[in-house]
């Protein structure tokens, strides 16, 4: 006895098959995607990190502008032009030094 298949279970086992690999090729992208859609949240998350210190940095430049500020305005007001160029300079040694401080404080 011949085993026969008809042209209509052929093609209904055909597309099975090809079926069964395009689920398999699916389930594999999905892989693919899951990790990088992980991969895409722990840089999303160190840029982040990097935005908010890059805002404190910014207010912290903010807040040293201003105290430059306050700091040469009281000074001229005390010693007049030359004395401003001093305060200015004076004012930044000042600050320098904090800074370097700082410096050592964080290292």
């Amino acid at each position: 006895m011949a085993f026969q298949v008809t042209i209509l279970e052929f093609s209904a086992l055909l597309a099975s098959i090809s079926f069964m690999i395009l689920v398999i090729y699916l389930v594999r992208i999905l892989k693919r995607l899951k990790r990088l859609i992980a991969d895409l949240q722990v840089n999303s998350n160190q840029i982040k990190l990097i935005v908010d210190s890059l805002a404190t940095t910014g207010k912290h430049i903010q807040d040293l502008t201003m105290t430059i500020k306050d700091e040469t305005e009281i000074r001229k007001d005390r010693l007049g032009n030359i004395g401003n160029i001093l305060s200015i300079f004076h004012v930044g040694m000042d600050l320098y030094q904090k800074v370097k401080e700082k410096g050592r404080d964080v290292a």
